[in-house]
């Protein structure tokens, strides 16, 4: 008890008497209101919908009216309110709890032709007016100007898009999957949509695991409803959509039914069933009676359309996963993480293959996540319209959606590969490299793609006998397709050339823009952009784009970098001028869908070499800079970066200083990286940059007062230069192609650092 309070009784004679533990019998008045207030809250959220994220203002709002309802524990025919103050309470302001309401925005706070009003949700009673949740600004505010909507029935809220920090629900009738995308209308309506699937996902998630048959004696735990920092709430939302960013583009349906309406459905029949005589082959589960005091997991399917390197459909998978997001950790699972390869360590290996003339497979392993073993007992049911009566399936392997598949996975494959004589990379987790008879192979493992290099076709063709010997394989030959990157090759030439066109003419058309008139530059020359609180959030799909253009930028579009990095900042609040610049980076797509990233056999090569620059104090919101690299192996690109500073410089030479040892962090990582596969990284690397005083600051490790307040680690770029690992040199301005990375750029500068870079292709006819 706190101490204050015991203090108080003892001064003021209050003898305190404390009751047994878990006795709640001993305070029955005081608990039986407790459930009393707590079940009104309840029933109050799931009438309407309201997100249980909302249990104070429900608990809230539910004492209000208690206090004013009459009470059988008063002798007299009054209520609890009348009883304290000596008078009626007045109830002509209660309303249905959840109800939509529309609050009068001062004139002072908007245009002239701005909205008056803004739509909220009732939520609770404040002393001068009305408590209600603003789904806009993301929090609760008293209105006392009000017109409210009740709920004639049980009625559900209409969040704009589904994210963790949402506070209501997303429960509308089922969308007609038929409609097509034609207008800025359409898409918003596209986006509500699919943000409403994510929440009845969300939604069937949760209640499988509050609901789930055989529940053991749960631990108690808090009720607190906890959520991720906000500054992290844009981050995950981009990196939702940059992860499934081609599923998005391609509006594949995620359940049987709407897949029974389409004209490929036999396609996707004969995949289910592929899925199915697999899943029973491999003896995945056994059906069995559901043991008392056992719990079952959901499934789903997953679908998904394979391209072959044309661009036509190579095969349609259906996927049986279990819902991951009902397991309970020490119970179902121990330990998740699965490492996965970079994309740059991917590139890396292209750049190194191409040079040294490696013959490149790739090979894709059949239902990988099934060759896991488990070591805990899990039960699974089937998914609707596949159940086999009462009975449940006892899983024997690792299946997809499990929370420890892809560990099991990985686990199994690593241990293989250590028996083929490969050793892991200390640098990439995902990298196998194998020497033997003189002859070096590479391997390279993203969930069940697999890349395969080495200098002799023999000894790539006895490694690819070895893992379908091991495994069920299939041998896609020659590198042409990995990651949805389209990958073309001529040994003789001596180049490859990596594109993602198809996936571009399906962005643009996701979004209507397949139409547009294309422009010279992603971003307008010195564009700066301020947060605007007071202005309305655009209803376009400002997230799902961000996050699209993440996934492109992040595989084979460095000249977005900058646009992208820029655009996303804006992702809590953005405007329609904010969606107005980000569809200029589609209108600079749309002339440049062809661009291909060239890498090319160099006759002078030096394996590393790196470009580091800073804009200073190009945020006018917060004035922090950004800092931009790119790294190039025998010169072709294979790493790039834009980056938001941490903290405000104080000058450009600060800002340089702090973009210099950023990079320096990647060039080290690069260089561990290509002594793994093999390429002699005994000379310093070179990092150019365009400050002289910068430079000199790095080079000379003398007493700077002016570099007195900087983070410890930002003087890690005076260590690599001692070591003898890097060497920084100047490179003038106009030549430094790292400054692409860090501000919008006029056309012909930019058009010139596109060329250092190594894209080519078609260019469509331009405005500025």
């Amino acid at each position: 008890m706190n101490e204050e309070l015991m203090t108080y009784c003892s001064e003021s004679g209050i003898v305190m008497e404390p009751s047994v533990p878990y006795t709640p019998q001993q305070n029955g008045v005081a608990e039986r209101m407790n459930r009393t207030i707590i079940e009104r809250a309840r029933a109050m959220l799931d009438e309407s919908g309201i997100n249980r994220a909302m249990w104070s203002e429900a608990v809230q709002a539910a004492v209000h009216v208690i206090n004013r309802s009459p009470t059988n524990a008063l002798a007299v025919s009054k209520t609890p309110y009348e009883m304290w103050y000596g008078r009626k309470p007045d109830v002509s302001r209660l309303r249905v709890f959840g109800s939509k309401v529309f609050c009068h925005i001062p004139k002072e706070k908007r245009s002239k032709l701005d909205a008056k009003s803004r739509v909220c949700y009732l939520i609770g009673y404040g002393c001068n007016g009305y408590r209600v949740w603003d789904p806009n600004q993301r929090k609760v505010i008293v209105c006392r100007d009000v017109v409210i909507e009740e709920l004639p029935v049980k009625e559900t809220r209409h969040p704009e898009v589904y994210t963790n920090d949402h506070l209501v629900s997303d429960r509308l009738p089922e969308p007609d999957v038929s409609a097509k995308v034609r207008n800025a209308e359409l898409v918003k309506r596209q986006r509500e949509e699919d943000s409403e699937d994510e929440a009845d996902s969300f939604e069937e998630c949760r209640e499988d695991y509050e609901n789930a048959e055989g529940e053991s004696v749960p631990l108690r735990r808090s009720d607190r409803q906890r959520k991720p920092p906000e500054r992290l709430s844009d981050y995950e939302v981009c990196v939702a959509f940059a992860l499934n960013a081609e599923n998005y583009v391609e509006e594949i349906p995620d359940n049987v039914e709407e897949l029974r309406r389409r004209e490929d459905w036999p396609d996707w029949e004969s995949a289910i069933k592929d899925e199915l005589k697999s899943l029973e082959k491999n003896r995945t589960w056994d059906l069995v009676d559901l043991p008392a005091g056992k719990r079952a997991i959901s499934s789903k399917w997953v679908f998904k359309i394979k391209y072959a390197a044309d661009g036509n459909v190579d095969r349609y998978k259906a996927r049986l996963v279990a819902k991951g997001c009902s397991q309970r950790h020490g119970f179902d699972y121990q330990e998740t993480y699965a490492p996965v390869v970079r994309i740059s360590t991917v590139r890396t290996l292209l750049a190194v293959a191409v040079q040294k003339n490696l013959h490149v497979h790739q090979m894709d392993v059949r239902t990988a996540f099934l060759n896991g073993n488990l070591s805990e007992t899990v039960y699974m049911r089937l998914p609707t319209g596949f159940e086999r009566g009462t009975k449940v399936c006892k899983l024997n392997k690792s299946l997809y959606g499990l929370k420890q598949a892809p560990r099991s996975w990985n686990e199994r494959f690593h241990k293989f590969m250590v028996h083929l004589g490969f050793e892991r990379s200390q640098h990439d987790s995902c990298l196998y490299v194998r020497q033997k008879n003189g002859v070096v192979s590479y391997l390279i493992l993203y969930v069940d793609d697999i890349i395969l290099a080495s200098s002799s076709l023999d000894e790539l063709v006895r490694i690819k006998r070895s893992l379908t010997q091991e495994f069920e394989m299939d041998d896609m030959k020659e590198l042409n397709h990995f990651l949805g990157l389209k990958v073309e090759r001529n040994m003789k030439e001596g180049t490859l050339t990596i594109n993602q066109s198809q996936y571009v003419r399906a962005l643009l058309k996701r979004f209507d823009m397949q139409n547009c008139k294309p422009v010279s530059t992603p971003l307008e020359v010195n564009l700066k952009l301020e947060k605007n609180e007071s202005a309305p959030v655009t209803q376009h799909p400002y997230r799902e784009l961000v996050g699209c253009l993440t996934y492109l930028m992040l595989s084979s579009r460095p000249d977005i970098s900058s646009a992208v990095n820029f655009l996303s900042r804006f992702q809590s609040r953005a405007t329609d001028t904010h969606w107005t610049h980000l569809k200029r980076v589609l209108r600079y797509l749309q002339g440049t869908k062809d661009y291909n990233l060239v890498y090319k056999r160099s006759e002078n090569p030096k394996p590393l070499v790196g470009f580091a620059d800073a804009d200073w104090g190009s945020d006018v919101n917060d004035r922090k800079s950004t800092s931009g690299s790119l790294f190039q192996v025998f010169g072709n690109s294979v790493l790039w970066t834009t980056r938001k500073q941490a903290t405000v410089s104080l000058s450009s030479t600060e800002a340089e200083y702090v973009s210099l040892s950023q990079a320096a962090c990647d060039a080290i990582w690069l260089r561990n990286v290509l002594k793994d596969l093999g390429v002699d990284c005994c000379s310093p690397t070179t990092l150019y940059e365009d400050n002289q005083s910068c430079i000199h600051i790095a080079s000379e490790p003398c007493d700077q007062k002016r570099l007195k307040h900087l983070d410890i680690r930002y003087h890690f770029i005076r260590e690599c230069i001692q070591a003898g690992e890097i060497r920084v040199e100047y490179l003038p301005t106009q030549e430094q192609v790292a400054d692409m990375f860090t501000k919008s750029l006029p056309s012909s500068s930019f058009q010139k650092h596109c060329l250092t870079l190594g894209l080519r292709g078609g260019v469509v006819k331009q405005t500025s």
